[in-house]
């Protein structure tokens, strides 16, 4: 009788046990499809943009697909009541999220997030890192040379490795006057320019050990200053009258250094002949 009765408490305990891990379970299920009603996600894109110093504001765009007005109209709901702030959205949709570092890197009052219809609908999110996000390794009065501090991608570490989802593509945007070889950087990157940036690529799908870029800027150089040059430009810039007069007292100064050398000729003559006089 004390056999059987313990043998069914130890059963119950068990089945309680597997009811509150299946419900959490559940629970947890549907907190990570919350967002499914509403879209998925087709592109990620990550754009970098790193000044002269190495800091750097990160817009991170989530382009959504929707299959219905319906669905779209619900969204609209929804975003509105998520509002601006990036926590919110982050326990509505996991994926959502900052990518480049962690909540506490970046600077205060920085983050934002919006939802942007034209031809393609998608949430926009930036911030602003408070520290470089590459480190500065060489400097001379003419060039500096940066390397990505990799710590800021650990979002993509999936232990060994570094691993850069499909449909995502990520944009280093470089000062103008930047350089960059491709041995220098790992995964393969596409490397091109506009007249405003230098730019790095990464697009995956990407896997990778090692996680890499080094580039190097390239400092302004002082214009010479040509007086002629200056001169001309001046005059080519003022007006006729102003010509007139600048002539007037420019005859008038070498007016005044010619009488000033007759009268400096004439002394020294004098002082000539004074001296002759006295031999």
């Amino acid at each position: 009788m004390i056999k059987k009765l313990g043998t069914h408490i130890y059963f119950g305990y068990m089945n309680f046990w597997k009811i509150f891990l299946l419900l959490a379970f559940v629970t947890a299920f549907f907190n990570g499809i919350n967002a499914v009603p509403y879209y998925n996600i087709s592109m990620h894109q990550i754009f970098i943009n790193i000044n002269e110093t190495g800091n750097a504001t990160v817009t991170e765009k989530f382009v959504l697909n929707f299959t219905s007005q319906k669905q779209l109209d619900n969204f609209k709901v929804k975003k509105d009541e998520l509002g601006v702030s990036l926590d919110s959205w982050a326990s509505f949709d996991p994926k959502i999220k900052i990518h480049i570092g962690t909540k506490k890197d970046i600077l205060p009052l920085s983050g934002s997030i919006a939802f942007v219809e034209n031809e393609n609908k998608y949430l926009q999110m930036e911030y602003a890192l408070q520290e470089p996000i590459v480190s500065k390794k060489v400097e001379t009065s003419r060039s500096v040379d940066y390397e990505l501090k990799k710590n800021y991608f650990n979002s993509f570490l999936e232990k060994p490795f570094y691993k850069i989802p499909a449909n995502t593509e990520i944009y280093f945007m470089l000062p103008s006057k930047s350089t960059a070889e491709k041995k220098d950087i790992s995964p393969d990157a596409t490397l091109g320019s506009d007249e405003s940036y230098f730019i790095i690529k990464w697009e995956g799908l990407k896997e990778i050990s090692n996680l890499s870029l080094k580039y190097t800027y390239w400092k302004e150089i002082a214009p010479s200053v040509s007086i002629s040059l200056a001169f001309k430009n001046f005059m080519d810039n003022v007006s006729q009258e102003i010509k007139i007069i600048l002539a007037v007292i420019l005859i008038a100064i070498l007016g005044g250094f010619y009488v000033k050398r007759k009268q400096i000729n004439e002394k020294v003559q004098t002082f000539v002949e004074s001296n002759s006089a006295l031999e």
